[in-house]
This record gives C-alpha cells, sequence and structure tokens, in this order.
C-alpha cells in the first residue's frame, strides 16, 4: 500500500459500498483553495481531493459529505461560522446539524489538521467536538462504525 495514499487506499474498497466519490479534481483547483486561505493543505487530503473532489461516506449511522474544491474555496472563511471558529477550514457536513472542520494551526491544542465537529447553529470552540488527529483517523472510526458525532462518543472522550 502507497503510504501517501494511505486514505485513498482506505477508501477504496468501500466504493459503492458506504463510499460514494465524486469526479477528480486538478491541482490548480487545490492551489487555487489553499492561496485563498493562505495555506497547504496536507498531502493526504490533497490526493483525496485529486482522487474524489467531495463524495459521501455513509457507514452506520456515520455520514459525512465532503465539500469539493469549488465550495471549499467559496465557503472559506464563512461570514457567519468562523466568526466563532477563526482560522478554521470547514471542509464537509452530515447534510443536517453538524459541520467538519480542520483545524490547520492547532490553535485547539490536538495538533495541526485536527478535525472537530460543531454544530452549525453554535459555531465555536466551546461547542466544539474533537473527533481525530486527521482526516485519515477520522475515516477510520467511521469504517469502525463509530457514529463520531454521537452524545456517546461525546461522554467518552
Amino acid at each position: 500500500m502507497n503510504n501517501d495514499n494511505v486514505l485513498v487506499n482506505l477508501l477504496m474498497p468501500y466504493e459503492n459500498q458506504g463510499w460514494t466519490p465524486a469526479r477528480p479534481t486538478s491541482e490548480e483547483a487545490i492551489v487555487a483553495v489553499e492561496n485563498k486561505l493562505q495555506l497547504n493543505f496536507p498531502d493526504l487530503y490533497r490526493k483525496l481531493l485529486l482522487y474524489s473532489d467531495g463524495g459521501e461516506l455513509e457507514i452506520g449511522e456515520a455520514f459525512i459529505n465532503l465539500f469539493d474544491s469549488d465550495y471549499l474555496r467559496e465557503l472559506n472563511p464563512h461570514p457567519v461560522w468562523s466568526t466563532g471558529l477563526p482560522g478554521m477550514v470547514f471542509f464537509g457536513d452530515d447534510q443536517g446539524d453538524y459541520l467538519y472542520y480542520f483545524d490547520p494551526k492547532n490553535r485547539l491544542g490536538h495538533g495541526n489538521w485536527a478535525v472537530y465537529g460543531v454544530s452549525m447553529g453554535s459555531c465555536s470552540v466551546e461547542r466544539s467536538m474533537y473527533l481525530a488527529q486527521d482526516i485519515t483517523h477520522l475515516f477510520r472510526r467511521i469504517l469502525n462504525g463509530e457514529d463520531v458525532l454521537s452524545d456517546s462518543y461525546l461522554k467518552d472522550e
């Protein structure tokens, strides 16, 4: 397994069985988002976008809708959500009440590019849930059947 493509390799066996990939994006589209945000995405996330520009992962109760590069560029920074979560990069949602976001500069203390969830109605650090050290670990948790946004998980954290 190519270590540079660990996230893509993790998802490929689930294509059309929980993972619904989108069309690939281009390097130019990724660079446009990075330039707007003035940061560089981790290599694993870049490779994911090059393989699938967005997509949906649904295993058991867990669901994540990944934003495509065009929406990433339009959405970030968000005029409302970024007020309570400055500097964070919103990359997905549950098509309901919750957002998934990256902390690219370790402002919340779990490492660069750690993944968090937060209710769309209360975007703040105080209401955020630490979900995983990076997107690969988040997807592993989901693929293992964990409902990462559940109250029971939050109580155990």
